[in-house]
């Protein structure tokens, strides 16, 4: 609280003091104080009568003085205890930071966007997402590491899914039979044509017969 000198109404040369607490936002934590002072930036009072303010939480963030409460950042983003910005909010890995579609002609509060299946973030407060490499693959949004490929396939870069190796097919990439071969142009083993052989598994063409 503070005082306050009031004059007489009568208008005689005397005063006397009248304690008021302090306003929400605000705090004064001196004995007989004259004033009180808005909150800082990265903390808040909520309640009258503040002898200190309340630091911001973390995942929030206060940009002005006087504030009654923080805002909390972004979905799918953190920040430090006492955030006095919203660039403090930093994307979670698996996300990056992009602005948000205007909203009745004035900038919306920017987004944390997950990664697209195809490739991934392995740190917070990204700025962009990164392909995953030839032999490797995500098959999901958001992803903050790519997978190696199944034995016996592989995948191009960026890619979201392997594919089965010439030879090879199925779920779980089983070799072809002999007398069948597959290549990368055939979702799936075909037999040989008439006057062509495979002996082996695994064919990726079939050998021409001898007359």
């Amino acid at each position: 609280k503070v005082r306050l000198n009031l004059h007489d109404p009568d208008g005689a040369n005397r005063t006397k003091s009248r304690c008021t607490p302090c306003h929400t936002g605000t705090y004064a934590n001196a004995s007989a104080a004259t004033h009180c002072a808005d909150c800082q930036p990265g903390k808040y009072a909520s309640t009258m009568s503040a002898t200190t303010c309340t630091v911001c939480a973390a995942d929030t963030y206060q940009n002005a003085s006087g504030a009654t409460a923080c805002d909390s950042c972004m979905p799918n983003s953190s920040s430090p205890v006492g955030s006095t910005e919203s660039s403090a909010c930093l994307c979670h890995a698996g996300f990056v930071r992009e602005a948000s579609t205007t909203v009745v002609g004035s900038a919306a509060p920017d987004v944390c966007m997950p990664c697209a299946a195809g490739t991934y973030s392995n740190v917070s407060g990204a700025s962009e997402c990164v392909c995953c490499v030839a032999g490797k693959y995500a098959s999901v949004t958001g992803a903050t590491a790519c997978v190696e490929c199944p034995p016996r396939s592989m995948s191009e870069a960026c890619a979201s899914a392997c594919a089965c190796q010439a030879g090879y097919e199925g779920l779980g990439c089983t070799a072809c039979d002999a007398g069948k071969y597959r290549d990368l142009s055939l979702p799936s083993c075909v037999f040989c044509e008439a006057g062509s052989y495979s002996d082996t598994q695994a064919a990726t063409h079939c050998s021409l017969c001898l007359t």
